[in-house]
C-alpha cells in the first residue's frame, strides 16, 4: 500500500475529496429528514417592517 501511495500520490487526494463528499451528502440526507416543524402563518396580523422598507423611520437606513 505505501508503495502504490508513494508512486502515485494524487490517489490521496481523490480519496480524500471523495471522503468529502461523502459527508456533505449525508448531513443533507440527515438534515432533510430532519426538518424543523412548520408552523401555519397568520393571515390576520401584519408583520413587523424591516429594516430595508422606507417608512420605519430608522437614522439606519
Amino acid at each position: 500500500m505505501k508503495k502504490l501511495i508513494g508512486e502515485k500520490p494524487w490517489i490521496l487526494i481523490v480519496l480524500g475529496f471523495l471522503l468529502l463528499i461523502s459527508v456533505w451528502t449525508f448531513f443533507f440526507v440527515v438534515a432533510l429528514h430532519n426538518q424543523p416543524e412548520r408552523l401555519p402563518l397568520s393571515l390576520g396580523e401584519e408583520s413587523p417592517p424591516t429594516a430595508s422598507s422606507p417608512d420605519t423611520g430608522s437614522p439606519w437606513i
